[in-house]
């Protein structure tokens, strides 16, 4: 299976609806067979590999190499609505395997920020963060119950200095982190808040790939491993595949961890 070099390569691999059927079914998003759902016999990849076909006398049928897969029912000319039903396939990645950060001798630096909605709250950081973990956060409201629980807590007063002398406690890190996250709000003018989680798993997604991941090929692994290829779908008896609405679970979370910190970013509508 060839590996996504540079934009240039796909625009020099990919050149129609032939080699990109070859693409996807390499990385087994399409089915590598079927069978006919009246004869049971095996069908033929047909019309530049786009259809399966079985013509016989007795049985005679075609159907899309889209049918009961991932990409069934979404419009190929409309691009938006292919990054909402990419970012969706994240946010589903992200809820499988939800972010626990910090342990004794480990730190969390938390940290707020100005989106609508937004509203930590301890049982969700409770939720991520594990016990024993030193917690460090502003001086902000909402964080002195965290004292309360089964964290160290230090905190930052940002009207006396941006860090702790005593201490050396800080939260730079996760503030450079959050500034990061809103550079593609800045390059999108703005952003609808319904649409903000569903750019936030983005971000969170692609923060969580090592350095050796490549998106282009780790979004295809997501897709395969949460919407294989499904043998039963036939369109006569299989509707068009309904995709939920909701983006993501509505807590948002960025790890970064560096030596024995790690920073955690909470969105929580």
């Amino acid at each position: 299976m060839a590996t996504v070099k540079s934009i240039c390569w796909l625009y020099e691999t990919i050149k129609h609806e032939e080699t990109a059927a070859q693409f996807l079914g390499e990385r087994g998003l399409l089915h590598s067979e079927r069978l006919c759902p009246v004869c049971e016999e095996a069908m033929r990849l047909g019309r530049g590999g786009v259809a399966w076909y079985r013509y016989k006398r007795s049985c005679c049928r075609e159907v899309s190499i889209r049918t009961g897969t991932w990409l069934e029912g979404i419009n190929k000319s409309v691009t938006a609505r292919w990054n909402r039903h990419l970012q969706q396939v994240l946010a589903e990645a992200l809820a499988e395997a939800p972010v626990q950060l910090g342990r004794p001798s480990r730190t969390v630096k938390l940290d707020e920020s100005l989106f609508p909605g937004a509203n930590p709250a301890a049982h969700h950081i409770q939720r991520h963060v594990r016990a024993g973990t030193t917690v460090i956060t502003d001086e902000w409201r909402a964080y002195p119950c965290l004292s309360r629980e089964a964290y160290t807590h230090l905190r930052v007063n940002y009207s006396v200095n941006f860090v702790d002398g005593a201490t050396g406690a800080h939260t730079q890190s996760v503030e450079s982190l959050w500034a990061q996250a809103k550079q593609g709000n800045k390059r999108r003018c703005g952003t609808r808040q319904s649409a903000l989680p569903s750019h936030l798993c983005e971000f969170t997604w692609r923060k969580g790939l090592v350095a050796s991941d490549d998106a282009f090929d780790a979004i295809p692994a997501d897709i395969l491993r949460l919407h294989p290829p499904r043998s039963d779908a036939w369109p006569t008896s299989i509707p068009v595949l309904q995709r939920t609405r909701t983006v993501a679970p509505y807590t948002v979370v960025v790890a970064s961890a560096k030596s024995t910190q790690e920073c955690i970013v909470l969105l929580i509508p």
